[in-house]
C-alpha cells in the first residue's frame, strides 16, 4: 500500500502545485490591473508596486490554497479514472475511501501549511501593505502633468512651462503661470520661474502677483514665496487594524477586551472562526475534488474537474453569504456560519462516497 501511496502522490504533486501557482498569478494580475486603474502610477516607483503585490500575496495564498487543492486532486484523480488505473485499483479488492487516502491526507497537510502561511505571514505583511499603499495612494493622487496646459488647482488656474519628477516622488516646475479670480472684474496673476510639488504642497518660488481690475494694473506684489494646499486624503492611516493583521491570539484577545466592555463581537468572531474554516477547506476541496472526479470520471476526461471549479465557487460563495449576511445580521452564531461551507460540503462528499462503495 506505500507503493499505491507514493504513487497517487506523485500524480497530485504536479496540478497541485501548478494549480497553485496559476491561481496565485491571476490574483496579483488582478491586484496590478487595480493598481494601474485606481493611481498615476508615473508618480509611484515601480519597485513599491513590486512590494505592494509581494505583500499581498500571502493574503491570496490563504485562498489559493483551497482552489489548487480541488484542482489538483481533481486532475489526478480524473487522470487515472480516465486511464482506468481507479478501476484496477477497486478489481484488486481496494476500496475508493482507501484510494482517496492519500490525497486526504495530503489535504490535511497543504491545511497546516495554509495555517502556518495566515498566522506568520499574513499580519506582518498585511500590515507593511497597508502602511505601502497608504504611502502609494499618496504618490499615485499626483496629478499628471502637462506642459503649456491650464489645470486647476485649489482656486487657481494653473501653467508651467516644463515639468521634471524628481526620485522622491516631488515635481519640478519652471515658468509657472498661476491665474485667480477673487471677485468679479478682479483677476490675480502670479508668475514665477520655479517651483515645486511636493507631499501635497505648491510651493511657488519668488512669484511676482499682478492685481488687474478691468483693463487697469492696480498694483504688482513681489513675494518671497507662496505655498497652495492640496489635501490628499489618506483615511486608512487612521483606521483600526484589520483582523487579517492580527494572529490568532490577538483576535481571541480582542474578542475577550470586548466581551468585558460590553462591545459587540460578531465580526471579531466571525473573523477567529473563519480563519480556522478556511484553512480547514483545503481537507475539504481534497476530499470533495477526488470524490466528484471518480463520480464523473466516465462523462469526460475534464468532467470531473470542471464540477469540482464549480463547487469551489458554490463554495465561495455560501462562505461569504453565510459570514456577510447570515452572521452578521443574527441568522447564525458566528462558529456556525464559519462552518456552515465545510460541514455542507462534507456530508456532499460523503454521501457521493457511500454512493461509489
Amino acid at each position: 500500500m506505500r507503493k499505491l501511496d507514493r504513487y497517487l502522490l506523485g500524480e497530485l504533486l504536479v496540478p497541485l502545485l501548478i494549480g497553485t501557482v496559476v491561481i496565485a498569478l491571476l490574483f496579483v494580475a488582478n491586484d496590478l490591473i487595480a493598481i494601474y486603474k485606481t493611481f498615476n502610477v508615473d508618480a509611484v516607483p515601480r519597485l513599491a508596486i513590486v512590494q505592494m503585490l509581494l505583500y499581498k500575496l500571502p493574503s491570496w495564498m490563504n485562498y489559493t490554497f483551497p482552489i489548487g487543492m480541488a484542482l489538483g486532486a481533481s486532475l489526478a484523480i480524473s487522470r487515472l479514472a480516465r486511464e482506468s488505473e481507479i478501476t484496477a485499483m477497486r478489481a484488486a479488492g481496494i476500496r475508493v475511501s482507501r484510494i482517496l487516502l492519500p490525497i486526504v491526507v495530503a489535504g490535511g497537510l497543504v491545511s497546516v501549511a495554509n495555517y502556518l502561511v495566515v498566522e506568520r505571514l499574513i499580519p506582518p505583511a498585511t500590515k507593511e501593505y497597508r502602511r505601502l499603499s497608504s504611502e502609494v495612494g499618496f504618490m499615485g493622487s499626483i496629478p499628471q502633468f502637462r506642459s503649456n496646459v491650464l489645470l486647476e488647482i485649489d482656486r487657481f488656474a494653473a501653467s508651467f512651462g516644463s515639468i521634471q519628477r524628481m526620485g522622491d516622488g516631488s515635481v519640478r516646475l519652471s515658468d509657472v503661470l498661476l491665474i485667480e479670480r477673487p471677485r468679479a472684474g478682479e483677476v490675480v496673476v502670479t508668475v514665477s520661474e520655479s517651483g515645486w510639488f511636493r507631499e501635497g504642497v505648491w510651493t511657488i518660488v519668488s512669484p511676482t502677483v499682478f492685481h488687474m481690475k478691468g483693463s487697469q494694473l492696480n498694483t504688482l506684489e513681489s513675494k518671497d514665496s507662496i505655498k497652495i494646499l492640496e489635501p490628499i486624503r489618506i483615511s486608512d492611516v487612521f483606521l483600526p487594524p484589520m483582523p487579517e493583521e492580527e494572529t490568532v491570539d490577538s483576535l481571541g484577545n480582542a474578542i475577550a477586551q470586548a466581551k468585558k466592555s460590553a462591545q459587540p463581537t460578531t465580526s471579531l468572531e466571525l473573523a477567529f472562526h473563519q480563519r480556522f474554516a478556511v484553512v480547514a477547506s483545503c481537507f475539504v476541496f481534497g476530499l470533495v475534488g477526488s470524490v466528484l472526479a471518480v463520480r464523473f470520471a466516465k462523462a469526460g476526461p475534464f468532467v470531473g474537474v470542471l464540477v469540482s471549479l464549480g463547487f469551489v465557487w458554490l463554495y465561495m460563495n455560501l462562505f461569504v453569504i453565510s459570514g456577510d449576511i447570515f452572521a452578521k445580521n443574527g441568522w447564525l452564531s458566528p462558529i456556525l456560519a464559519a462552518w456552515a461551507p465545510n460541514a455542507l460540503f462534507l456530508l456532499v462528499a460523503g454521501i457521493i462516497m457511500r454512493k461509489l462503495e
